[in-house]
């Protein structure tokens, strides 16, 4: 569903935008990851790199220790700083003491950026529940309103 023809909704925007891994080693799980702390640090170091040279709108992680990293790579690396974060309800468990949320944090300077983190993907079926479809359209939609909007 488009948003009020101003662009592609969320998820055609998503399915349509190059992807990443911050950490490009396999592993099932983070913390069984060989050589973590070297792992992290040459994610680091790759994203550093990376957002050296191109300055995306978006970036979306579905873990705290990445968005960290990220996080601080904003500041520290390319100089962009914290303007806001926000809560973002995902229908999943709504209404329990367990709901799931996500986070956005958006930063300002010689671009802005937004950084959506997600609760781990392969845990939290967001995209194939019939409970969270509904509040996870929205979600999309809100965090890549403008994002099509040339600066």
């Amino acid at each position: 569903m488009a948003d009020r023809g101003a662009g592609p909704s969320g998820i055609n925007l998503l399915s349509h935008t190059p992807a990443g891994y911050f950490v490009p080693f396999r592993s099932p799980r983070l913390e069984d990851l060989p050589r973590r702390k070297e792992s992290f640090q040459f994610g680091k170091e790759l994203w550093t790199g990376i957002l050296a040279h191109c300055q995306p709108r978006l970036i979306i992680g579905i873990d705290h220790k990445t968005c960290k990293s990220v996080r601080e790579i904003f500041s520290r690396q390319v100089g962009l700083q914290p303007s806001g974060s926000q809560r973002l309800e995902t229908g999943w468990g709504e209404g329990t003491a367990r709901s799931i949320s996500a986070s956005l944090h958006e930063f300002i300077g010689e671009w802005n950026v937004r950084l959506l983190r997600l609760p781990h993907l392969s845990t939290y079926k967001f995209f194939s529940s019939d409970k969270c479809a509904e509040r996870m359209e929205s979600l999309l939609n809100e965090v890549t309103r403008g994002i099509w909007q040339t600066t």
